[in-house]
């Protein structure tokens, strides 16, 4: 958990954050769906991950998925702060979603090549 705090802070995203989970807890998608069962809108959660658990976890609760693409981790955390973060609060992030894991599955793939 203190490597995902530093990296939340490092990052100038920890002010904006209410809860935050990790392994300790449960596996990705027991965290959000506890996090639902609390009352959390579904559409107000973002899960921010690099991999295919953490789409799958965010598909299998109806949430959003923010991809921290391979080798271009510091433009995706750049992109979050400065674009896809104040869409999510506006409430559009929706209208960037598709787009997002299009470009995490191509990066995705093309790492394997």
């Amino acid at each position: 958990m203190v490597a995902l705090v530093e990296e939340w802070t490092g990052h100038g995203l920890i002010g904006y954050v209410d809860v935050m989970t990790s392994q300790e807890i449960g596996t990705k998608g027991e965290c959000i769906r506890r996090m639902i069962s609390k009352g959390y809108d579904p559409h107000r959660v973002l899960m921010i991950g690099d991999a295919y658990p953490d789409l799958e976890a965010a598909t299998a609760n109806d949430t959003y998925y923010y991809p921290i693409l391979t080798n271009k981790e510091r433009s995706s955390w750049a992109c979050l702060k400065s674009t896809y973060f104040d869409r999510f609060v506006e409430g559009v992030f929706e209208q960037d979603q598709e787009q997002l894991l299009h470009e995490f599955k191509t990066n995705f793939g093309a790492q394997g090549e």
